[in-house]
């Protein structure tokens, strides 16, 4: 039985309270979250966080998260620096790598030549941790073959979590953030994903990070989702939700024999109904009219041409933004400082009827001037009736080897960060199509003029929107899932990998998107026509062996592939047996 499906089987057997019976506003417990967020980070960690701490000591508030709006480079070694889009003059290692090694005696991947004792030695010299909860998204200017192969979250470095190609989270059980990766480019919105490794074409290099529309179809899928929740709950108040009746606390408590609620650590999982803050890198189209548009074209006068064609930005996430009516929006890519309220008069937040609206703010690159930080509270509502989990009584980080750039069984951050679960649900309907990036016909949700895909043979070849919604709507939940155990729900919410996550779900990797290429493949000096000819025949076995795409539909495939410069010679035998 899927995590989501006992959370609604128990609200139909009365294990959890009817809309009738929820939380007044009056009986909700409130946290407010000091967020620091920042703009492009290009690997300046170090000035970053130093920002932080003297916002600290001038303000006495301590900060509870960082969120980065991309470019954040999370770059290990030299080796990772091939699959990242900069010029040459830009290419450094940066600040990650040391916030990445471990205080072990493993060889740091930060290090690739020398001494091992040397190397262990500028292990210990090196390695911080992380001093804030950092979260980030994706850019263009990225490792890009790394953050592919977690391309559904997870720490990369005790501490450091990357919220995937999208992603929906909820911190220290309260705060709900969502994300979305990487920029608009029309001509990639709706190509599979390229080939890896990454690094060894330059054309699949610079694809890579492009938004593909299964990623944003995904994040619709959630916040309809959302929205219908909050509608069949009669608009209570905007972070309100379900929570167990007092007396019936032992009745759907994991630890005494049930598995119907979701458990984090000694506390039961909160099922936030709204995301409270969204993340993107590039900014949505037309949101410049929302906010000082004259003053932004005076300090950025090329900007213009975009501007009056409403193409500076995704032209698909306004109206994500409308859906989703975040209390924030934060993006960057741009390298200035903007600030835009959107209203939204259709409203289905609160009960009130009042006008609310979603804060958008863009920043800048770090650099030694203002403008690439800022800090902002944020109060969302505890609907459990207890204290929210302190940021302060997340585990120290703990001294166990890392074996293979893997991370320590536990670690700084692990418990702080969950999963949505109906996002789980999003991404299991969507595993099967994601690394194609096969879509069903425009979404009823889609903004106006939204092309539809060609993949549409057949209503089991690609992920469907418009159907995975009304399924939703018609059952009030989903049917059971076999292979989610029951007592599995904390291991896929908190998975701190994409890899764990898989796993957790019995699911094999969406290849070649989350292809594993070990570190050694990871060589601008390796045996790259092998690694190339190895993510060419993982494509092949997925699409024959998964018996999902028709002869018209793979040579479309095929073509696109060939279009962004395929290793492989197409006289190897790659057409469906």
């Amino acid at each position: 039985m899927s995590a989501l499906h006992r959370f609604f089987t128990n609200r139909e057997k009365g294990l959890m309270p009817k809309p009738s019976e929820r939380i007044t506003t009056a009986t909700v417990p409130e946290k407010t979250f000091h967020v620091a967020v920042q703009g492009c980070s290009h690997g300046e960690l170090n000035r970053i966080y130093a920002a932080c701490s003297d916002h600290e000591k001038q303000t006495g508030k301590k900060i509870d998260l960082l969120i980065c709006c991309g470019d954040f480079q999370c770059v290990r070694n030299e080796a990772d620096m091939a699959s990242m889009v900069v010029p040459d003059k830009y290419k450094t290692l940066g600040d990650f790598a040391s916030y990445y090694t471990n205080l072990s005696t493993n060889v740091p991947l930060s290090t690739t030549t020398g001494n091992t004792s040397d190397q262990r030695q500028q292990s210990f010299q090196q390695h911080r941790q992380a001093p804030y909860l950092t979260i980030f998204i994706g850019g263009n200017h990225e490792n890009s073959d790394w953050l592919a192969e977690e391309s559904y979250g997870g720490f990369v470095a005790p501490n450091i979590y990357y919220l995937g190609h999208s992603g929906i989270i909820v911190v220290d059980e309260m705060l709900c953030i969502g994300g979305l990766s990487g920029i608009f480019k029309d001509m990639d919105y709706h190509r599979p994903y390229p080939s890896r490794p990454y690094w060894s074409q330059e054309a699949a290099k610079r694809s890579a990070y492009h938004v593909r529309r299964i990623e944003v179809q995904k994040l619709q899928a959630f916040m309809s989702i959302l929205r219908n929740e909050r509608i069949l709950r009669g608009n209570a108040h905007h972070d309100a939700a379900v929570q167990p009746k007092p007396q019936d606390v032992d009745a759907i408590n994991p630890e005494n024999g049930t598995s119907s609620s979701f458990n984090s650590a000694s506390t039961k999982f909160f099922f936030p109904l709204r995301v409270d803050i969204m993340l993107s890198h590039d900014w949505p189209a037309g949101i410049t009219k929302y906010g000082d548009e004259p003053q932004l074209l005076r300090y950025k006068p090329y900007f213009k041409d975009e501007v009056v064609r409403n193409e500076l930005g995704n032209p698909h996430t306004l109206e994500l933004l409308r859906l989703v009516q975040p209390q924030h929006w934060f993006a960057g890519h741009l390298h200035c400082f903007f600030e835009a309220k959107v209203p939204h008069r259709e409203n289905i937040s609160n009960g009130s009827g009042d006008v609310t609206s979603t804060s958008f703010t863009a920043l800048d690159k770090c650099s030694k001037g203002k403008g690439f930080i800022d800090f902002f509270d944020i109060t969302v509502s505890h609907p459990r009736g207890g204290a929210a989990r302190d940021a302060s009584s997340s585990p120290p980080p703990s001294s166990h080897t890392r074996e293979s750039g893997s991370l320590p069984s536990d670690f700084a951050g692990k418990h702080r960060i969950q999963r949505h679960p109906l996002w789980v649900e999003v991404l299991k309907a969507s595993h099967a199509y994601v690394s194609r990036n096969l879509c069903g016909p425009a979404s009823r949700r889609n903004p106006p003029g939204d092309p539809p895909t060609a993949h549409a043979a057949s209503p089991s070849g690609f992920f469907d929107l418009n159907r995975f919604v009304d399924n939703w709507n018609r059952r009030g939940g989903f049917r059971e899932c076999a292979e989610v155990a029951s007592g599995n729900v904390e291991a896929i919410l908190g998975a701190p990998t994409t890899s764990a996550l898989l796993s957790a779900l019995h699911l094999h990797p969406a290849e070649p998107l989350q292809m594993n290429i070990v570190s050694d493949a990871i060589n601008t000096h390796g045996p790259a026509a092998t690694s190339k000819a190895t993510g060419m025949r993982a494509l092949k076995r997925e699409k024959t062996e998964g018996d999902l795409c028709s002869a018209s539909d793979w040579k479309e495939v095929k073509d696109a592939v060939t279009t962004m410069g395929n290793p492989l010679s197409w006289t190897e035998d790659l057409s469906p047996t």
